[in-house]
């Protein structure tokens, strides 16, 4: 009797933890920013040089524009990033280049965690303007070894949707983990925060079907599937030229997105990823015009620039286990540590 009393006691005990775990787990899904110490905060306050200890202006062509330094403005407490139409074209690395734009990275990598940034997008056509992460901090030439990206949101100026991704860039051979190209729905009172249970998982594409297939180019998905009266009160159109605030919440198992506090989609990583290829993240705020999407620019040339701008970013640190780090910063340490030794 006392052996079952003990048993039944030991259940009762195990149940209750389980519980808690589980309402741990939904309380940091539904509200990332209370449940996780903030660990980065950007305001973008003072001038450009105050932000020069913690971000890098990027300076490359990876496309049909160039990102230069003098297109990054600090003004106001927010980051400006314009896109200009150049009424002089000029070529650069064999490149016809028509377009200036900007964008910034961040000096540190950080770990698992919730990102966030409140951005307003221009609604100019043709200007692709994206808040992301790498575990490389150079997208024109990464760095070999495990890599990921993970586009937390994507808008291309006069589109009707926008679209987040996560890649597996390495090793080979790459896939898209997970894409949504979601319409402009705006998520606004949920009964209860019951959404991540419903929440739909991306859909994932392999290197072929992505070359050959080209099966992510679909029709844009509702932004809340299954939505109903119980679980939202009310959805409407929102305009990405409006200031919203997109998220990520960064975990070893799954990557949960958010528009505006709300959570809308999840991406399955533990099943696409072993335990040690997950890598700490750069953090990437960039405009950018492609060859496909010049086609769309309706600025004419020598117009008044276009901006995105960028409010605050902010990242809170998920206690425990973190993702190791980018080659690229294994490769600085190691040279550091020879530079110590030999007393340079």
């Amino acid at each position: 009797m006392h052996l079952f009393g003990g048993l039944l006691l030991l259940l009762l005990l195990l149940l209750i933890a389980l519980c808690k775990a589980q309402d741990i787990s939904q309380k940091l899904i539904c509200n990332p920013t209370g449940e996780l110490p903030l660990a980065f905060d950007e305001q973008f306050e003072g001038s450009l040089a105050d932000i020069h200890g913690r971000w890098t202006l990027l300076d490359e062509c990876p496309r049909a524009a160039c990102r230069t330094p003098d297109q990054v403005w600090v003004q106001d407490g927010q980051l400006h990033l314009r896109m200009t139409h150049r009424e002089q074209p000029y070529e650069k690395d064999g490149k016809h280049i028509e377009f200036d734009v900007g964008g910034v990275v961040t000096k540190e990598s950080m770990g698992f965690g919730y990102y966030e940034a409140r951005v307003k997008f221009t609604s100019s056509g043709g200007f692709w303007q994206a808040f992301w992460l790498n575990a490389s901090p150079n997208s024109v030439s990464p760095v070999p070894g495990p890599r990921q990206e993970h586009d937390i949101v994507e808008y291309i100026g006069g589109h009707e949707y926008i679209e987040i991704t996560i890649w597996r860039w390495s090793p080979r051979p790459y896939e898209i983990v997970g894409k949504s190209r979601l319409e402009l729905q705006q998520p606004r009172d949920y009964d209860s925060c019951l959404s991540y249970e419903v929440m739909r998982l991306s859909r994932s594409f392999t290197q072929e079907e992505v070359e050959k297939k080209a099966q992510w180019e679909g029709d844009p998905e509702q932004m809340v599937p299954g939505m109903n009266s119980t679980m939202m009160r009310e959805a409407e159109e929102f305009n990405p030229a409006d200031w919203h605030t997109y998220g990520m919440l960064y975990t070893p198992q799954v990557a949960f997105f958010y528009l505006d506090g709300f959570p809308v989609r999840k991406f399955d990583l533990s099943s696409k990823f072993s335990a040690n290829e997950l890598r700490r993240q750069y953090t990437f705020l960039t405009s950018q015009v492609t060859d496909t999407t010049a086609e769309e620019v309706t600025l004419p040339p020598g117009g008044e620039p276009e901006v995105m701008y960028v409010d605050h970013f902010k990242y809170y640190k998920l206690p425990g286990v973190q993702p190791g780090y980018a080659p690229y910063e294994m490769i600085m340490e190691a040279e550091t540590d020879k530079d110590t030794e030999l007393g340079r």
